[in-house]
């Protein structure tokens, strides 16, 4: 996949472009599909698939970085856009001068003029220019008065629900990261770099790998069935999201046990698919019972994990 980081004079590169414009958070089953429908119709036409997408999020520019997070940082988007097909990508750099540019103009400067599209995705409630005064309408007028043309992509259901970035966050955060899966296409996944923490899970016989991540949206606090990657290897584990309350930790902490394995993980980078979840964050009475309870939740982990076959070549490790 060839990544543009400018659209200026594309037009000279890319071959009869079929082009889709949004934020593509996630790259769920719904944008997956409009990637389909691009490469498909951009084969008929003799023509390649283009993506533009922004980054930063536009939200991320005009409410703060606090007030929106991502279930896919800049870099695993690409990944992903690129694993679905996709032969080029527009990485436009979102600033509120960008954002100033007029509905009009960026269909004429940009699309036309800059990238030379000849047909257009766009989903049913897509929104464009300087205030948002462009939208679906507009943009058929001025298709057909600029010389190319625009498809309207109506929502994807998956079980009577439509698919967006909203409803799959919304799942994640609620610890139902077996549900997600079924409209992001994949399990989610959290990649991160294992730190030191306070080696209470080798004082108590499980040791496990404390992570520190840059990714945005965490499942609710509890105990979860994970697949775990690490230097080209799958190990079935089971991941704590948490305060650790039995030590009334103040601190929290995304620690996973890799089953079977042996050896030192500090500062290796670690990537966790949350396959199922398995019980809440609870506080014990002893040490005891919680040590019993780990064994359970490592038991309960390996025959979930056993059932599920996935690879490093397939979505859920990109």
């Amino acid at each position: 996949m060839r990544i543009f980081k400018n659209y200026t004079g594309i037009r000279e590169i890319v071959k009869n472009p079929v082009i889709t414009i949004g934020n593509f958070d996630g790259v769920h089953k719904g944008h997956q599909n409009i990637f389909r429908t691009i490469i498909k119709k951009a084969s008929l036409i003799n023509g390649e698939s283009v993506v533009l997408t922004f980054d930063p999020h536009p939200l991320k520019v005009f409410t703060g970085e606090n007030k929106l997070f991502l279930l896919t940082p800049t870099k695993k988007k690409v990944k992903l856009i690129e694993k679905f097909g996709i032969e080029n990508l527009i990485l436009v750099n979102f600033t509120k001068e960008f954002a100033d540019i007029g509905a009009e103009e960026f269909v004429r400067g940009i699309l036309v003029n800059a990238i030379g599209t000849k047909e257009l995705y766009v989903g049913y409630n897509y929104f464009f220019g300087k205030n948002k005064k462009g939208n679906v309408n507009l943009l058929k007028t001025l298709g057909k008065k600029m010389g190319f043309k625009v498809n309207i992509i109506e929502p994807f259901y998956v079980r009577d629900k439509v698919v967006s970035s909203t409803l799959c966050r919304e799942l994640i955060v609620e610890g139902k990261v077996g549900e997600v899966a079924d409209f992001l296409g994949r399990y989610y996944l959290i990649e991160g770099r294992v730190v030191k923490g306070k080696r209470m899970g080798c004082k108590l016989g499980f040791p496990t790998a404390n992570i520190k991540s840059p990714n945005e949206v965490y499942p609710r606090y509890g105990v979860y069935a994970v697949k775990v990657g690490y230097k080209g290897k799958i190990f079935n584990g089971a991941c704590s999201i948490g305060f650790n309350p039995t030590f009334e930790s103040c601190s929290l902490t995304v620690e996973v046990h890799l089953l079977g394995f042996k050896g030192d993980l500090y500062d290796e980078t670690l990537k966790i698919v949350f396959v199922d979840r398995i019980r809440d964050m609870k506080k014990f009475s002893s040490i005891d019972e919680l040590k019993k309870e780990i064994e359970k939740d490592i038991s309960k982990a390996d025959k979930i994990l056993n059932k599920i076959k996935i690879s490093f070549s397939e979505p859920q490790f990109i």
